[in-house]
C-alpha cells in the first residue's frame, strides 16, 4: 500500500476533511470552530498514517475519517470531562467493573 506520510497529497487529503468539519461546526463560536479544525486536522496528521498501516485501509479514506471523527471525540471527552461522576462510571465499565 502507498503511503501518503508527509505528501503534499496527504496534506489536500487532510483540507478536504478540515472543510467539512469546519462546514459541520456552523453552530458553534469562530474560536471553537477555528480550534475544533485545527485539532482534527492535527489528530489525522499524527494518528492518520498509523491508523490506516493497522486497520490496513487505504491511507485517504483513513485521514478523512480521522479528521471528521475528530469532533467527535473533543465533544465525548468534554462531557466525561464535566462529570467526573460519568467518567468513573465509564472507567469502571472499561475496565471490566460494574
Amino acid at each position: 500500500m502507498r503511503q501518503l506520510q508527509d505528501s503534499a497529497e496527504m496534506l489536500l487529503v487532510i483540507a478536504i476533511g478540515l472543510v467539512l468539519v469546519w462546514q459541520r461546526s456552523d453552530n458553534r463560536g469562530r474560536l471553537a470552530r477555528i480550534v475544533t479544525t485545527l485539532v482534527s486536522g492535527a489528530f489525522a496528521y499524527v494518528t492518520g498514517p498509523e491508523i490506516a498501516a493497522w486497520a490496513e485501509t487505504p491511507e485517504n479514506l483513513t485521514l478523512i475519517a480521522c479528521t471528521v471523527l475528530g469532533p467527535v471525540l473533543l465533544e465525548t471527552a468534554a462531557a466525561l470531562a464535566a462529570s467526573p461522576e460519568r467518567l468513573a462510571v465509564v472507567l469502571r465499565k472499561w475496565r471490566g467493573g460494574k
